[in-house]
Formats: C-alpha cells, sequence, structure tokens
C-alpha cells in the first residue's frame, strides 16, 4: 500500500513552502521496526510525487518526510561556483570547498554524520546526511562551518596538499587538456568557466586563509540559496537559521528565452595520443523538460553503449548539462583514433533515428520503465534526493513530478523533443591523420 501525498504550506512572511512527499526507502539504509521487521504497509513503490503551494515569490525550502527512515539529509544549493573566482584567487573556491568538507567532516565525526560540497561552474551545493538522532546537533555544526566559524589552518592544509597531490598527478594528461578544450567550445573561451578549478600548482600555494575568506562571504549567500530537507521529520525540525532562508530568500535567476546556441561548429584538435575524445552537444530549448532530457539522455546512452560492447568504443556518457546560455545534452566518447569519424556519424544517425523511428509500444514502455527504474534506485538515498530537490528549486521550476511526468512520457513526445534540439557542437581531440584509419 502507498501512503498518500500530504502537503501543507509554511506560513513565512514571504512564501517558503513545505512539501512532504513519499519516496522509495533507501536499499542501503532500510529502518527496522520495533518488531524487527519493515512495515510492509510503510513501503512506498513509487517515485516522489510532491506538489507545491506558492505564493508571489520562488519557493526555498522543501521537506520531503521518510519517516521509515532512520537517517536525514539536507541540501543546500547556492548560485555561485568557481566561475566567479576572481583570477587573483585561481583555484580558491575549490580549494575553501575542500577545506570545509575537511573540517565538517572532522567536526560531524562524533555525530555519525557526514558532509559533501560539490563545487561547480556555477553553484555550489552542500549535503549533510546524518542519523536522525544527531539531526539538531548536525545541523547547528553545517551552520557554523558554512556561515560562522573560520576555517582551521590544519584542514586548510589538509585540503591544499589533496589538491597539489592531484595536479601533479594529472599534469600533463590529455583527457585533463580535452576538458579545457570541451569547456571552451560549450560556454566559449573567454568565459570564466572555461578554466580549470584548481588552477595551477602555484595560485594554490598561494591562496591564503584570508583569501579564502574573502571568496567564502560570496558563495555562502543565505539570501541566494535553495534547501531542501529529506527524513523522518517536520516543520518543527527545521532550524531557525535554516527557516529564516525564506523570509528573505530571492528569485531564482530568470532563464534563457533562446536555446544556447542556433547554428553548428566542429572543432578538430589534433594530437598524437592514444585515444579520441569526442564531445557533442545539442542546445534544448529553455522550456524543455528537464526530465523528459534526462529520458532522452537515457535513450541515446543505452543506443550508443550495445551489448556486447563495439571494440572501437571505450567509454561514453550522455547527459544534461546546464549551461548559463541553457541546457544542453552532452554526449561525450573515448574511441580508438580509427573509427573517430563513424562514432562521430553514429552519434548523430542515433539521434536521427529517435526523431524519425515510431518504437513498438511495447519497446517504449521497456525502455520508459528502465528509465523509470534508474530514477527510483538514485532517488531512494536520502542525500542524492535532498540534492535533488534543492536543484529544482535552484532552477525556478519548483519541484518536479517526476512520477507523473514519467508516465506521461509517449513514443510521441520524446521524437518530438529530440526533434527540438538544436545543431550540435562538436569537438574532437586526438589524432587526426588516424580518424578515417578503419
Amino acid at each position: 500500500m502507498t501512503p498518500a501525498l500530504r502537503t501543507f504550506g509554511l506560513a513565512f512572511t514571504l512564501s517558503g513552502i513545505l512539501i512532504l512527499g513519499w519516496s522509495p526507502v533507501s536499499a542501503a539504509h532500510p529502518t527496522i521496526g520495533p518488531d524487527g521487521k519493515v512495515p510492509s504497509d510503510t513501503i512506498p513503490t513509487t517515485l516522489p510525487s510532491t506538489t507545491a503551494e506558492a505564493e508571489d515569490v520562488a519557493s526555498v525550502i522543501a521537506l520531503e518526510r521518510r519517516p521509515w527512515s532512520a537517517l536525514a539529509a539536507v541540501a543546500l544549493a547556492f548560485p555561485t561556483g568557481f566561475a566567479s573566482e576572481p583570477d587573483r584567487l585561481e583555484g580558491g573556491a575549490r580549494l575553501l570547498a575542500g577545506a570545509l568538507e575537511t573540517e565538517g567532516n572532522r567536526r560531524l565525526q562524533a555525530e555519525g554524520a557526514e558532509v559533501r560540497i560539490a563545487l561547480e561552474r556555477d553553484r555550489t551545493v552542500v549535503t549533510l546526511l546524518t542519523p536522525h538522532s544527531s539531526w539538531h546537533a548536525s545541523l547547528e555544526a553545517l551552520e557554523s562551518l558554512l556561515f560562522r566559524l573560520p576555517v582551521s589552518n590544519s584542514a586548510l592544509e589538509d585540503a591544499r596538499a589533496s589538491m597539489l597531490e592531484r595536479l601533479a598527478f594529472e599534469e600533463g594528461a590529455p583527457v585533463r587538456s580535452f576538458e579545457l578544450e570541451k569547456w571552451r567550445m560549450l560556454v566559449g573561451a573567454t568565459h570564466p568557466g572555461a578554466r580549470v578549478p584548481e588552477g595551477s600548482a602555484e595560485a594554490v600555494r598561494a591562496r591564503t586563509a584570508d583569501n579564502l575568506e574573502e571568496f567564502r562571504t560570496g558563495i555562502f549567500d543565505r539570501s541566494a540559496a535553495r534547501a531542501a530537507i529529506v527524513g523522518p521529520l517536520s516543520r518543527e525540525d527545521i532550524p531557525p537559521w535554516l527557516e529564516s532562508m525564506a523570509m528573505r530568500g530571492e528569485p531564482a535567476p530568470a532563464s534563457a528565452l533562446e536555446p544556447a546556441w542556433a547554428t553548428e561548429d566542429r572543432q578538430v584538435v589534433d594530437r598524437d595520443v592514444t585515444n579520441t575524445w569526442i564531445a557533442m552537444a545539442f542546445p534544448a530549448p529553455p522550456d524543455a523538460s528537464r526530465t523528459m532530457l534526462e529520458f532522452l539522455s537515457h535513450i541515446l546512452l543505452e543506443r550508443l553503449a550495445p551489448t556486447p560492447p563495439d571494440p572501437g568504443l571505450l567509454s561514453v556518457d550522455v547527459r544534461v548539462e546546464e549551461l548559463p546560455d541553457g541546457p544542453v545534452i552532452l554526449v561525450r566518447l573515448a574511441v580508438d583514433p580509427r573509427t573517430t569519424d563513424r562514432w562521430e556519424r553514429r552519434v548523430r544517425e542515433t539521434l536521427t533515428t529517435v526523431i524519425e523511428t515510431e518504437e513498438q509500444a511495447a519497446f517504449f514502455q521497456l525502455r520508459r520503465r528502465r528509465f523509470r527504474s534508474e530514477v527510483l534506485h538514485r532517488l531512494s538515498y536520502l542525500d542524492q534526493e535532498a540534492e535533488r530537490l534543492a536543484l529544482d528549486l535552484f532552477h525556478g521550476d519548483g519541484v518536479r513530478d517526476l512520477e507523473g511526468e514519467i508516465w506521461s512520457f509517449s513514443s510521441r513526445s520524446l521524437r518530438d523533443a529530440a526533434g527540438r534540439l538544436g545543431p550540435p557542437r562538436t569537438l574532437l581531440y586526438g589524432p587526426a591523420r588516424m580518424f578515417e584509419g578503419l
């Protein structure tokens, strides 16, 4: 039996909202009842299904109740990443994130909790996973970590040593150069996001605690944050510092009005390396359903990664990337250089097949169920669901009803979504003389 959805709103002066939903039990952390068993009537079989009551401003807090769980999670999404760091503080944002994560996990060790800080180009997401019994103590430690107490010298030096070790290991690695070229292609060579987040070894050595504190206030801005809580919690469990964010929450940034680009581009970076990396990015309309784009990415990945594997394919990944000018579906492959041209054509032909082929209902339904199962499994983990909810709010469209969206997808709507993708930007990074080798 699936418990019914329950929702209600928080009475904030500016309308933060409380969203209560029901989600899958985490396979890694099942909750055992007093009789030593998981109550059968509380195990849900559907994806998170949430609704929201909103007033005139964007919602900034979401709460999804999982009363059977022994754990609780909170995720905070801030609209600032390493692309915002000034040139004189190169590498400082990544060093700050590493130092805070190190310091936070030391402080939270006694509570059995852990914190993760994911710094990206245009955002920073902080995720805390804690036993329910340590919820209040862990949240107090998190607030101190992000907003009040300075980073300790030991945490700073540990993070610095880790970054320098990684930079030394990756020095001269062709994949590092490929990633830099890829981001230059996606956002432009002069965009601040087209840089290596760690900076250089010289820059990392030069960063001081004062540098980090200077940038810290720019990243962790309470008024711009979006938050999500998942676990056996209620409104009364939201601490005042977190609840107060809804009082001064700023609206989410306006989304783009047009696709990221309208004309095709193809770049070849000739390098004498042992394999070719291919990046192909297809821009989507800004109003496209993000869940549909994720479904389309799933379909493309299934078709591009056959079983048994193609001997010319070393790896493939397909994902939705949110660029400053709008979302794109990014296909990234590593291939035998002699198969480069064939794989570039295959990506295009695969997308064309999705657009032009009306798949039999049974096969489409099987693909849709596989995608739903993949999402169901991923979001059964409290920290990943909290991050998903926070990013939904971050994007400004409200919390997605994944269950309803996925079941509404049809072969026709999938083909329509694929057909709305724009012309790709393509990067081929490898030994150009071998691209037509097979």
